[in-house]
């Protein structure tokens, strides 16, 4: 979920990947053939950022799931 960075704050991965998709489909300094392609595939990291964003509120206790719900959204990633 996180990752050590040079100085005392550590990013998330939701932070950082949010970080790069701004860089990267910036229109001044993107290829539009890169863009197309990328945007094909951005629902994969649509996922990983709303993940990673759950999964730090989970560690965090910023977020309170019942046991019921998180046991059935559980079964439903693992099959």
């Amino acid at each position: 979920m996180t990752e050590t960075v040079a100085g005392p704050k550590q990013k998330t991965v939701h932070e950082e990947l949010a970080q790069y998709l701004m860089t990267a489909l910036w229109p001044n300094q993107a290829d539009q053939l890169i863009v197309g392609k990328f945007l094909k595939h951005i629902w994969f990291f649509f996922e990983i950022l709303t993940k990673s964003m759950a999964q730090y509120l989970l560690v965090t206790d910023r977020i309170k799931v019942c046991l019921t719900y998180s046991s059935v959204v559980l079964f439903h990633l693992i099959s």
